[in-house]
């Protein structure tokens, strides 16, 4: 037990320590320009909508995202950065708030567009609500093995009569043993499990009278290493950048057979 807690100390004093590095590597320096450069020196020269030309369906939402395009070639995510706006209020609004901003609600069918703007400078991309009918929705990944301390993201996708749509963040999420793993159902978390104890518990999305599942195993399996991606990444001002941590640990603690017998 004192030697996996020394381990667990250890791997956790490295993380620390990487993240420390990200966060100095990142600050921009008090001499550069507020025209959007960052420690690149590189200014704002437009800005991409994601998805673009896209069809939604009644009530349901989705998530837009901003990447802005700078002068020394390089690109951020400015989602939280931007102001967004709707030429039509009453087939589709998009939000400003925090914590869903770029976030599209479809209320009537029709067609319309979605605008972007930063720092004077904007874009804009067509959407267009259908009426089509929901055939089934599917749930990604299938029966995945999570560990503790470690979140799950469920995706969830809606087939629809005239073609999909991600209904990730449209969906009512449940998870049959909260005290197994909770999941999320705010715009910022949704489908977002969450382990709480190793067992297995089943994830279930519902929305308009159709529901699909998924089984979720939470593991006790230990940790092995950390991995950053996004390093040594460039930061402009007025915009925010996201840093991912992957914990590996093993699959399972023990071989298959024995692993068969009971909890671990």
């Amino acid at each position: 037990m004192k030697k996996i807690i020394s381990k667990n100390i250890f791997y956790l004093t490295i993380f620390l320590s990487i993240c420390i590095a990200i966060f100095l590597t990142a600050c921009p320096s008090s001499n550069n320009s507020n025209n959007g450069g960052g420690n690149s020196g590189g200014s704002l020269q437009s800005i991409s909508i994601t998805p673009s030309n896209s069809i939604m369906h009644l009530g349901t939402q989705q998530q837009y995202t901003a990447t802005g395009i700078y002068s020394n070639g390089s690109t951020k995510n400015i989602t939280t950065s931007v102001s967004w706006a709707s030429s039509a209020t009453n087939i589709a609004t998009i939000s400003n708030s925090s914590g869903s901003q770029g976030v599209v609600a479809a209320i009537s069918s029709g067609k319309g567009f979605i605008t972007a703007t930063f720092n004077g400078i904007s874009a804009s991309t067509n959407l267009t609500v259908s009426t089509g009918v929901l055939q089934l929705i599917s749930i990604t990944p299938t029966n995945p093995i999570a560990h503790l301390g470690i979140t799950q993201q469920f995706i969830a996708t809606g087939v629809y009569s005239d073609g999909v749509q991600d209904l990730t963040i449209t969906v009512t999420w449940a998870s049959s043993k909260p005290n197994i793993a909770a999941i999320g159902n705010v715009i910022s978390s949704a489908g977002l499990a969450t382990p709480v104890n190793s067992g297995s518990t089943t994830i279930t999305a519902t929305f308009s009278n159709q529901s699909v599942s998924t089984n979720l195993t939470v593991s006790s399996g230990t940790l092995q290493s950390i991995s950053v991606t996004s390093t040594n990444s460039l930061i402009h001002l007025g915009t925010q950048q996201q840093m991912i941590v992957t914990v590996l640990r093993p699959m399972l603690k023990y071989p298959t057979a024995r692993f068969k017998k009971g909890p671990l």
